[in-house]
């Protein structure tokens, strides 16, 4: 192979990268990424069990207040079917109005 030659196939070589080089490029990339070691997540420490908390002062009164407050929200919006899953949720809370007959 002439001199001529050799410098002939490195333009035409340099070329076809340039034409090519986004695909080229991302493949690198990629490649790299993928042999990356993930990072380790930090190990969370547990909260102590005897540790108190001091700002829970919420009280299961105001608990049902909040649940009332949304299915009255709900119920005046006419949001039947999100009435009906927080009658599911909290079964206990649902006054049976005197309209239905006891199933006994």
């Amino acid at each position: 192979m002439t001199t001529f030659q050799i410098i002939m196939v490195s333009l035409g070589a340099l070329l076809g990268v340039s034409a090519f080089w986004d695909q080229i490029k991302t493949a690198v990339s990629s490649g790299i990424d993928k042999v990356k070691p993930e990072p380790k997540p930090e190990p969370v420490e547990p909260e102590s069990p005897d540790h108190e908390c001091v700002t829970c002062d919420i009280r299961l009164v105001d608990v049902v207040r909040c649940w009332e407050h949304l299915r009255c929200m709900c119920e005046e919006n006419d949001l039947d079917k999100a009435k009906a899953e927080l009658d599911k949720i909290f079964p206990l809370l649902v006054v049976e109005s005197e309209d239905k007959p006891n199933e006994a």
